[in-house]
């Protein structure tokens, strides 16, 4: 039957990853300046979580600069 070898080949694909959650919403504020503005600074922040779907193989390493 093809659509269950589609499924299956589907299947496979899907088990071989998994989703990461890099931050949760609103866990990140970074404080930024505001150039020619009313305020001299604001704070920026993540409205929803951040996430990174990867192979099981994969290393990963979350690094935030402001």
């Amino acid at each position: 039957n093809d659509w269950a070898d589609h499924r299956s080949l589907l299947d496979y694909g899907f088990s071989q990853y998994e989703t990461f959650v890099l931050a949760e919403e609103k866990s990140i504020q970074i404080e930024v300046p505001v150039v020619g503005g009313v305020i001299s600074q604001t704070v920026l922040t993540n409205r929803d979580s951040i996430k990174a779907t990867l192979r099981d193989d994969e290393g990963i390493v979350c690094v935030i600069e402001a």
